[in-house]
């Protein structure tokens, strides 16, 4: 596979997020928000998938996580968060830091393509 042409792909679908032609934009909170009002209209929830969260030096657990709903929170450090079930327990988690459990799935295309261009941008 072509990886240059799925690059140019990838950036071609975040460019048109923001409606852009060119020069993807740098992650502030205005950014953020054009983001989270994209994904809330195109995601499909719930949404299942794992969170790899650091407990210590060195030290990282994986948690399956269903995803419900994108959190109103906004936060230039950490981006969008997502909400959702972890454990029986409700969490709000970094939507940079979710890893959807489809990969042939159009919501694993959008969450990886913020996911690209939030940690490429920040």
């Amino acid at each position: 596979m072509n990886t240059n042409v799925s690059r140019d792909e990838q950036e071609q679908r975040i460019l048109h997020v923001f409606q852009l032609q060119k020069n993807l934009p740098e992650v502030d909170t205005d950014v953020l928000e054009k983001y989270f009002a994209f994904l809330t209209k195109n995601l499909l929830f719930p949404i299942q998938g794992t969170f790899d969260q650091e407990m210590g030096p060195l030290h990282h657990t994986t948690y399956p996580v269903i995803v419900k709903h994108l959190s109103e929170d906004i936060d230039e450090f950490y981006g969008i968060y997502a909400e959702g079930i972890a454990t029986k327990k409700h969490v709000e988690i970094p939507l940079a830091d979710f890893d959807c459990n489809i990969t042939d799935h159009r919501n694993y295309q959008l969450i990886d393509d913020y996911k690209t261009w939030f940690w490429n941008n920040r």
